[in-house]
């Protein structure tokens, strides 16, 4: 598991684009960000972008369009996202978001974003389980820490020292 933390907010002339700050974590995640019309006439097509996504970061759909945005009306964006496990912890990192109106206007705002260490130890079950003849065990640290991982049979005889270090 591993958690990001991320805020936006955006005013732009007929539009306003907020997200409030909030942990996500990785299982599940989405961001919903609100689009304002503050203008007294409806628009529609308005497209919201992510672009200069980190590597470590996949969006479902990296792009949603809003088809009709009343007057005065709010209306979500939503992107769903997962973060490998292999994301840099602490070290943030520029994200950006396009907004396109219908006649082709566009603003961005950018946004940093950071994935924060977990906050406890935890080991996965392994997979493929039964295994044969290898499988894989993964585990999440919350800070730099010596590890050993041991592998005992059935008697509790030590097989195998996968790792230390």
């Amino acid at each position: 598991k591993v958690f990001i933390a991320l805020f936006f907010s955006l005013f732009i002339f007929n539009f306003a684009l907020s997200q409030h700050q909030l942990p996500f974590e990785s299982k599940d995640n989405r961001i919903e960000l609100s689009v304002r019309n503050t203008s007294p006439v409806p628009a529609s097509g308005v497209t919201v972008e992510a672009s200069n996504v980190p590597a470590w970061l996949h969006f479902v759909s990296a792009s949603q369009t809003i088809h009709q945005l009343n007057a005065k009306g709010d209306t979500a964006a939503s992107f769903s996202f997962s973060v490998d496990k292999l994301a840099p912890v602490n070290k943030p990192q520029t994200l950006t978001f396009i907004i396109t109106s219908s006649t082709g206007e566009k603003w961005t705002k950018q946004i940093d974003v950071a994935v924060n260490p977990p906050d406890h130890f935890e080991l996965y079950q392994n997979y493929p389980n039964p295994f044969n003849p290898s499988t894989t065990i993964s585990y999440l640290l919350p800070n730099d820490t010596r590890i050993v991982l041991k592998i005992y049979n059935s008697i509790g005889q030590e097989a195998k020292t996968l790792v230390n270090g």
